[in-house]
């Protein structure tokens, strides 16, 4: 497995480990009459930030590899993934959206646009002549925490990507959606709200094969929702009851075969991606950006 390959999967577990921690504050702070509003974690604590887009803008983007900056910049929106679904509200042609980590967009520029529709004239002036894409006159999207690079995004630099669309098997079957998440070897998932709450706080199974030198040559990484469904983790056994008749019984064994392992949690398939970068790609992963500082 490629370093390039290594690095997406660690930063979206890294992501998946600290939405961990943001929805369980969030949680908390409801849940508790004392609560406070600097309880709760800033909007910055958010990793992944998403470019939302329509299938037929998504064709482009992938024959380009990458998403142009039009107007000198390209649009995304820090919202946690709990809230993605109002983009779909706002936009109905909205069937994807892609996720980049924010502390990768951070070394890109990322910034927030300031809104100035409701201004005084007088203010507005003061900020006419910042360049372009940094101030907004005459729209206000500050409600869907937009936030902009002043450059396009390669689509290599994608950890994540969603889609409204499934066909009568529950699947996602754009082709277009299925090459970005085969070819990034990244994940992809339903756009829909209780599916992606639902992802919060899974565990995770995986399924590893190695190189004679011990790195991953190739790799299945599977949630328990979908685990428990497609890999049989159950054995039978013959149960005999009281009245002298038995039964056969499906019982959870988790006795795993064909090399699967778990359950893991997003901070240890975070730290076992790293550790597989570290020890593997030294120097690439040396200057990695990253939140979550694992210990040597």
């Amino acid at each position: 497995m490629t370093s390039d390959a290594l690095k997406r999967l660690y930063y979206f577990y890294e992501a998946m480990a600290l939405y961990d921690l943001y929805y369980e504050n969030v949680v908390d702070v409801l849940a508790s009459k004392k609560c406070i509003v600097q309880d709760a974690r800033p909007i910055t604590w958010v990793p992944l930030v998403f470019h939302c887009t329509s299938l037929k803008a998504l064709r482009e983007i992938v024959a380009a590899q990458k998403i142009e900056a039009k107007n000198g910049y390209v649009s995304l929106t820090e919202c946690p993934i709990d809230q993605l679904d109002r983009f779909r509200v706002l936009r109905k042609d909205f069937e994807v959206a892609i996720g980049f980590p924010r502390v990768r967009l951070e070394g890109l520029g990322l910034f927030q646009p300031l809104y100035l529709k409701h201004a005084s004239p007088e203010t507005r002036a003061k900020f006419k002549k910042l360049p372009m894409g940094y101030v907004e006159a005459d729209q206000d999207l500050g409600a869907f925490s937009e936030v902009r690079v002043p450059q396009g995004i390669d689509l290599e630099e994608a950890v994540w990507i969603l889609c409204s669309q499934r066909n009568e098997e529950r699947e996602i079957d754009n082709s277009d959606v299925i090459k970005i998440s085969r070819d990034l070897g990244i994940p992809r998932s339903y756009w829909h709200r209780s599916h992606l709450e639902g992802i919060i706080k899974e565990n995770i199974y995986r399924k590893v094969l190695l190189n004679e030198n011990g790195s991953i040559k190739s790799l299945n990484c599977m949630g328990e929702f979908y685990f428990k469904k497609n890999i049989d983790t159950k054995v039978v056994h013959d149960v005999r009851f009281p009245g002298g008749k038995s039964f056969k019984l499906k019982f959870d064994a988790y006795d795993f075969k064909d090399g699967w392992e778990g359950p893991f949690t997003n901070i240890q398939m975070a730290q076992f991606f790293y550790r597989e970068l570290t020890t593997h790609y030294p120097d690439e992963s040396s200057g990695m950006r990253k939140r979550i500082d694992f210990a040597p």
